[in-house]
This record gives C-alpha cells, sequence and structure tokens, in this order.
C-alpha cells in the first residue's frame, strides 16, 4: 500500500545512483512557452546542457503531452533532432511512457531522472515508479554540477543505431526476416587491440566460458606465444559498427581454451 508521496529522495538515495538518463517533458521545461498554442521558445541553456550531457555519456530522451508529429516538426526545424533517442510523445500517462522508454534503452528507474513543470505529472510517475528520480524545472540548473553524474565516453551513436534498427524492424513480420534485412557482418581479425582485449577480459561475466582475469602484459604474452592461436570478433551490419565484441585465445599444444568471451556493449542491438 503506497503512503503519502514526496518528491524529495534521501541524500544518499540519490547519490548511490548514478544519473545515466534524463527525460524530459517539453512545454515550460525544455522551452519556454507551450507549442500547442505557438508560444515555444528554445531555451540555448538547455540545449548546451543536453549537447554536454550527451557528449559524457549520459542520454536524453523526451517523454511529453503533446502531438508528435507537431513535436517532430518543431525539433526539426530548430535542429534539435539528434539530441534525443527514444522519445515518447503521446497524451497517455507519462509512467507508461517512461516504463516504454527505460525498458527500450535497459536501464532501471534508479538510474533515470524525469523533469517536469507540471506536479500533477510528477506524482503519478512517482506513483506508478516510485524508484525513479523526480523533480521540477529548478533542478536543471544544477544537473551538470551534481555528484550523481559520472563522466565516461559518449553512447549517443550507439542508442541512435539502436534506435534505427527498433523502428526498422517495425515492419517486419519476424525477427528472423529483420536480421537476415540487417545484412550482419561478422569478422574474425588479429587481436591488435591489446586495450579493447584487456576491457573485454576483466569486464565480460555472462558470456565469458572462462572467466579467465589477465593483465594487459599477461595478454600480450598470451597473443605473441607462437602455441596460441587469438583472435578478435567484429560485428557491423548496415546500421552501424558495433566494434570488437569477442576475443578468443587456443592453446594449440595443450588443446584447451584460455580465453573465449563475447563482450556485449550496452546497448546491444539483438537483445
Amino acid at each position: 500500500m503506497h503512503g503519502k508521496l514526496t518528491l524529495v529522495h534521501s541524500y544518499d538515495i540519490i547519490m548511490s545512483n548514478q544519473i545515466k538518463l534524463v527525460i524530459w517533458d517539453l512545454d515550460d521545461t525544455f522551452w519556454s512557452g507551450t507549442l500547442a498554442e505557438g508560444t515555444a521558445v528554445i531555451n540555448d541553456a538547455h540545449v548546451a546542457l543536453v549537447t554536454h550531457l550527451n557528449s559524457i555519456g549520459v542520454i536524453n530522451t523526451i517523454c511529453s503531452k503533446n502531438d508528435a508529429h507537431a513535436v517532430d516538426r518543431f525539433l526539426k526545424d530548430n535542429g534539435l533532432s539528434d539530441l534525443f533517442v527514444f522519445s515518447v510523445v503521446s497524451y497517455d500517462n507519462k509512467s507508461k511512457g517512461i516504463s516504454h522508454i527505460l525498458d527500450s534503452l535497459g536501464l532501471r528507474p534508479q538510474n533515470a531522472v524525469f523533469i517536469d513543470d507540471n506536479f500533477h505529472n510528477r506524482e503519478e510517475v512517482l506513483f506508478n515508479i516510485p524508484e525513479i528520480d523526480v523533480q521540477d524545472v529548478d533542478f536543471i540548473s544544477a544537473l551538470s554540477l551534481t555528484d550523481r553524474i559520472k563522466p565516461g565516453k559518449s553512447r549517443i551513436d550507439q542508442y541512435r543505431q539502436v534506435a534505427a534498427r527498433a523502428k526498422a524492424q517495425t515492419g517486419k513480420s519476424s525477427n528472423i526476416e529483420f536480421l537476415r534485412s540487417s545484412n550482419i557482418v561478422v569478422e574474425i581479425l588479429p587481436p591488435t587491440d591489446v586495450d579493447r582485449i584487456e576491457e573485454m577480459v576483466s569486464r565480460t561475466n555472462q558470456l565469458n566460458f572462462t572467466k579467465n582475469r589477465h593483465t594487459r602484459l599477461a595478454l600480450q604474452t598470451q597473443i605473441s606465444d607462437p602455441n596460441n592461436e587469438c583472435g578478435v570478433i567484429r560485428v557491423h551490419d548496415r546500421f552501424g559498427d558495433y566494434g570488437i565484441v569477442g576475443y578468443y585465445c587456443l592453446n594449440r599444444t595443450r588443446n584447451s581454451v584460455t580465453h573465449f568471451l563475447f563482450f556485449l556493449p550496452h546497448p546491444w542491438p539483438w537483445c
């Protein structure tokens, strides 16, 4: 049973969950004014903030009660379409749209912030998704300063590829048909990028046959050993290049496997 709702999260809870996703309302939040009334004005500071967040690995999306075609046209006319991925623009309850966004991106509510000027929208979302951090527009000015954001590698291009794949998949009668139309190419290449190999060896658990952990120096030694056959797996399709996603090291003398793994970077397009 739900008790009285509150928008104030404890400091410890907020600090323990890194922000990986910012979900924006539009009217009187991302931009000033109301699009349907013809009073929407782009806020340049908010555009700069979203651009900055995208560059440091924080994904931005939209959940707005609006006309989807009007929003799409307005964003395109102002050169802003590429700022957001997996946006939901409809007149449904916002918790439904946010749940869809989180599922599409494979992220936990604890790693998301929803910003909306409307109190009732915030309360509705918090009631149905109590783990999410819900904020009003006053939070925007402090967003880039919060300790919950840990700068990292931009993933916006990866998410655009996933969004493009999701859109293309809509018209296919089966997943097999879609995969065949994706023109997936798998290559086995020499293991020249030791830094990438070390990353995969140290971070991969689920699809790691041996779970052997080795340092960069040890990996270089294994690769240069003439008794070992080593290689990396690179994948690309018509939507983009996913880079090196697998590694193997086979000792031919002992006929044993030292490493056999696939590192599935998030977001992984075929899951």
